[in-house]
């Protein structure tokens, strides 16, 4: 997942997939949320086994957290 390059013509797609979910972000979260760097290589690692772990159904509630 790492170096990946999303297109132009997909951004359209994720914007209206995540619309729904955004819409209701406060400022606050939408700050945080941008603030996170995702070429920082531990936060992309950390990410990435998150998601591992979410598509096995293997997270602990303190990670679902």
């Amino acid at each position: 997942m790492r170096g990946m390059i999303i297109s132009m013509t997909t951004l359209p797609t994720i914007e209206r997939i995540l619309e729904p979910v955004t819409a209701g972000f406060t400022p606050e979260v939408a700050q945080r949320i941008i603030a996170i760097r995702l070429d920082d290589a531990s936060t992309t690692d950390c990410l990435e086994y998150l998601r591992d772990k979410s598509n096995e159904g293997t997270l602990t509630e303190e990670e679902r957290a």
